[in-house]
């Protein structure tokens, strides 16, 4: 197995962290959100620099323009998943000075939930996609996944840390590289439309009962709840970043209706994915054994050169009838 290209790539996505941490440490830069982006683009354009050098001085092989696409992807999964960390007290002063000046909307529930889906599952995936550009084979199907995933968090990510109480930063156009990376992606490699799902709210009476009972989490005024993205909205529901009115309330019938609900939109889909992949994976086994059994096999013809051959050559298997002049 070739695994060169994925230790690039790894090895520029764990710089990551000394770079957020000396970031960290240098002066007044709470108070520089300019700079905060500046400095971000030149994290994404050493991201993307390690790969190149390393295709450049041959040290890997990889034609795939996804490899670099990648690299910066994974950069950015590692900075995410140390947020999420910082947010939960795990790590300490690495992160600190983003949380004031860069995207301070991640200084929540749904920010410590949406960081781990993307450094955990979405790394995972990258991982994956990695070790198939090094070893030629496909990556079509967790392509897609991730392609949905990816972007479907990061319509909430923007549109929510946008209208939310914090509003726009320079640091949030950062993530319009992130959206068009994998649109990039996803419409000129893998060939799949955006899977946006948005819940929008209404004063229905089955709405607000919702609303009030059940999912208090909608009504956060950082705006992400009202979007959503199951993943990070369930995580987001029971944080402690999230202020108390608006968690999952400790009732009975409060949890039945959530996890319901919630489960029910995380679960089928993957199911249907799942399902999905293995019938086309039956398919294609039934045709290729087909193409072997049911090809007929040619014999050469003959030519009778008697009477009898040619009367023998009119008896019918099907009815057994015997021709009068071999009776």
């Amino acid at each position: 197995m070739e695994l060169k290209g994925t230790i690039v790539v790894l090895f520029a996505s764990i710089l990551s962290v000394p770079i957020a941490y000396a970031v960290n440490l240098i002066p007044g830069i709470t108070e520089k959100p300019v700079a905060i982006f500046i400095i971000g683009l030149a994290c994404l354009l050493l991201a993307f620099l390690i790969p190149a050098l390393a295709k450049y001085f041959k040290l890997v092989q990889n034609d795939d323009p996804l490899y670099y696409a990648m690299s910066i992807l994974t950069f950015a999964a590692v900075i995410d998943l140390t947020i999420a960390l910082e947010n939960d007290g795990f790590v300490h002063s690495v992160m600190a000075f983003y949380f004031v000046s860069g995207e301070p909307y991640l200084k929540s529930g749904h920010g410590s939930g949406i960081n781990y889906h993307d450094g955990i599952i979405h790394f995972a995936c990258y991982i994956i996609i990695l070790l198939a550009i090094d070893n030629r084979k496909d990556y079509r199907e967790v392509g897609l996944f991730w392609g949905g995933s990816i972007i479907n968090s990061l319509i909430v990510l923007m549109v929510g840390g946008a209208v939310g109480k914090h509003g726009a930063n320079w640091s949030m156009l950062l993530n319009v590289i992130y959206m068009v990376v994998p649109l990039w992606i996803t419409k000129k490699v893998l060939d799949k439309p955006s899977n946006l799902k948005a819940a929008l709210g209404c004063n229905s009476t089955v709405t607000l009962k919702l609303v009030n009972k059940s999912e208090p989490y909608l009504s956060d005024p950082i705006a992400f709840p009202k979007i959503q993205g199951q993943i990070p909205y369930i995580f987001a529901s029971l944080h402690h970043l999230t202020e108390k009115k608006y968690r999952l309330p400790n009732t009975a019938d409060a949890k039945w209706s959530f996890w319901t609900q919630n489960l029910y939109l995380l679960i089928v889909p993957q199911l249907l994915l799942v399902y999905y992949c293995w019938t086309n994976l039956k398919a294609g086994k039934k045709g290729s054994s087909g193409n072997s059994v049911n090809s007929p096999l040619k014999t050469p013809s003959r030519k009778p050169n008697s009477g009898v051959a040619n009367s023998a050559g009119r008896y019918n298997l099907r009815n057994r009838n015997v021709p009068k002049d071999l009776d």
